[in-house]
This record gives C-alpha cells, sequence and structure tokens, in this order.
C-alpha cells in the first residue's frame, strides 16, 4: 500500500471526529437565529411565574376542591407579583373575551365568573396574541 494514501487515511480518521466535534460544541451549523433581548413583559412574567410557582410547590391537594385553591393561590400570587412589576389586566382582554366567556359557559354548561376565571388563567401567562384577543397584561401607564 501506498504510504501517501497510509498517511491521508490517517490524517482523515483523526481530522473528521474533531470537525464534527467543532461544529456540534460551536454550533457552526445552526439554523436558530441568536436570541432576541426578552422584553420587559417576558422578564415579569418569567419571574412571576417561577414565584407563583414556588409559593404553591410545598401544598398537596388531599381533597377535589384543594387543588381549585391550590390553582387560585398560584393565580392570585402571579396577580400580585405582575401589579409590582408594573403590569396590570388589559381592559381591551376583558372586553374581547366577553363573548368567548358567554359561549365557554353555555357550552361548557358552567356558571360566568367560572368561564371567565378559566379564560382569565390560561391567558394570564400567554405572550403571544390569539385571534380572539389582545394580550392579558398591560404595562400600568406613567403617573
Amino acid at each position: 500500500m501506498n504510504m501517501k494514501l497510509v498517511y491521508s487515511l490517517a490524517t482523515l480518521t483523526v481530522l473528521c471526529p474533531m470537525l464534527y466535534w467543532a461544529a456540534n460544541t460551536f454550533d457552526w451549523f445552526s439554523a436558530e437565529l441568536p436570541n432576541a433581548e426578552p422584553s420587559a413583559l417576558q422578564q415579569s412574567l418569567n419571574t412571576c411565574s417561577g414565584i407563583a410557582d414556588k409559593s404553591v410547590a410545598n401544598l398537596t391537594a388531599v381533597v377535589e376542591f384543594q387543588k381549585l385553591e391550590i390553582a387560585g393561590r398560584r393565580v392570585r400570587v402571579l396577580q400580585n407579583c405582575m401589579n409590582d412589576q408594573g403590569f396590570i389586566e388589559n381592559p381591551a382582554w376583558v372586553k374581547a373575551t366577553q363573548p368567548l366567556t358567554q359561549t365557554a359557559a353555555q357550552t361548557q354548561n358552567i356558571s360566568l365568573n367560572e368561564a371567565y376565571e378559566n379564560l382569565r388563567r390560561r391567558d394570564m401567562e400567554q405572550l403571544s396574541t390569539s385571534q380572539d384577543a389582545p394580550v392579558y397584561w398591560l404595562a400600568k401607564p406613567a403617573q
């Protein structure tokens, strides 16, 4: 066998794994865009969601209604934290979800208050706007 061929095969067997390792380590072929700076709403929501999770982490539900109490406590902590961070419930969201609330109450055979609360809990932690309603949180106006 030709010595040139042996050296080139040996070089390839060493070089290929090194290139593979470097490409995976440094994300050379990643198609993702660089992460954008999170908005104030995203940062506040992430912080407050963590605080709300920690506030109910040690609670366990023995009876079925205690699950609702725990969920309610978590939402209340999230609401208070977001208010402290400078965000309030968006009045446009409330107005836009009234028809959805009525529809949900009729189809699920529940009260309007329960349907509203279910929609509220669902949308509190969503940052993207849907076609049905605007974002739940609104920055407090400067005083």
